[in-house]
């Protein structure tokens, strides 16, 4: 039995998601697998964790170029392509079973594209029962579903971090291939934990917020940047804002010159533009106080919330969606009901430094995770 891993990019939780399932691999000999990866982005990012040699385990190089071709603005382009640089890469190593793990961008070609013998499985992040939009791209994705939950190639369907979603597909399509799946707590060393306030030269009467991962718009960061614009002297005294993570170059401009105007009345705020270590950041999040995610996309699930689980440190997000609900469940925090930089600014004035006691980390484990994947 081979089984085809596939990613074709590394950015994000791609990554961390990809190390799990080797380490879960690696134990399921005499079971094979195929991790195909783009070449020139494995080679940068190989070094941030730690890959054990496995004879039941191969690596297979994608063509970086070949990868980034497959994107297009047209969806439907965008899936075909893939789905036909999936299929080749299946066939060449002899897979009979392929995981992806990011499922939608492949759906709906790569189901009707397989022979009945290679089966089907992988993620889906985004749940489109949570999305509002209407009309004909709401006919496209229950076209997409059908497909998914009446082909003979697909297997699983994980939909990530939503049960409530995932029984409400099965019932809608008449279908059982639909699984909630974790969304993977880090296992933290408690001893290399490092508090960072004095590496920062920040006090502990001072209340640290963090904004954390890869920055772009549709995290918010651009309101949490507003809202300390809106803050006065007063309200800013004791606070420290840690944003900490690649920024996006589309956003570059627009951060830094509001960095700039929010320090003009008086925030105190350390930006590290950089990838982040996975040590480093349960550091950043063990340190904070509070984790900022008032995401403007509440559709699907947030890593930043497994980290916030695992430190007992509490997030203000937003009150909508599938973060909202995730947050107001398992007790991980505040909500805001319309994200503004207005309301971003209330909640960070009102906010009073507590710990976030809950068992969320416990029913999102990694062992979890990789036994609904793998097994």
């Amino acid at each position: 039995m081979r089984t085809l891993i596939f990613d074709s990019t590394l950015t994000g939780h791609h990554l961390e998601y990809l190390h799990y399932l080797y380490e879960g691999a690696i134990i399921r000999s005499p079971k094979e697998y195929i991790f195909a990866v783009p070449h020139n982005e494995w080679e940068k990012m190989r070094g941030k964790r730690e890959w054990l040699p496995a004879n039941n385990i191969q690596w297979f190089m994608l063509n970086d170029d070949e990868c980034a071709s497959t994107n297009s603005k047209n969806l439907l382009i965008q899936s075909y392509k893939i789905s036909r640089l999936i299929k080749r890469v299946a066939k060449e190593v002899g897979a009979d079973n392929i995981f992806l793990i990011s499922l939608a961008g492949a759906v709906p070609f790569l189901p009707l594209m397989l022979s009945a013998k290679i089966k089907l499985s992988g993620i889906i992040y985004k749940i489109y029962l949570r999305s509002p939009k209407k009309g004909i791209r709401r006919l496209l994705d229950n076209l997409r579903y059908l497909i998914m939950s009446k082909n003979i190639s697909m297997k699983n369907i994980f939909i990530l971090n939503d049960p409530r979603s995932t029984k409400r597909l099965n019932e809608l399509y008449r279908s059982d291939k639909f699984i909630s799946l974790p969304d993977p707590v880090p296992s933290v060393n408690k001893k290399s934990l490092r508090n960072l306030r004095n590496d920062f030269g920040i006090s502990d009467k001072t209340t640290i917020f963090l904004h954390f991962g890869a920055m772009d718009k549709r995290k918010g960061t651009i309101e949490i940047l507003r809202a300390l614009c809106l803050m006065n002297s007063n309200e800013h005294f004791n606070k420290t804002f840690v944003f900490a993570g690649c920024i996006k170059a589309s956003l570059k401009h627009e951060f830094y010159n509001l960095v700039h105007s929010a320090k003009l009345k008086n925030a105190n705020i350390v930006v590290i533009d950089e990838f982040c270590t996975y040590d480093f950041l349960n550091s950043l999040c063990y340190t904070a106080d509070c984790i900022l995610i008032p995401y403007l996309i509440t559709d699907l699930s947030s890593g930043a919330l497994g980290y916030a689980a695992v430190h007992d440190t509490p997030v203000i997000g937003p009150k909508d969606g599938l973060i909202g609900e995730l947050i107001n469940d398992n007790n991980l925090g505040t909500t805001i009901a319309q994200i503004t930089p207005n309301t971003i600014k209330n909640a960070i004035v009102q906010f009073s430094p507590h710990h976030s006691y809950n068992d969320y980390a416990k029913k999102n484990s990694i062992t979890s995770f990789i036994k609904n994947i793998l097994d």
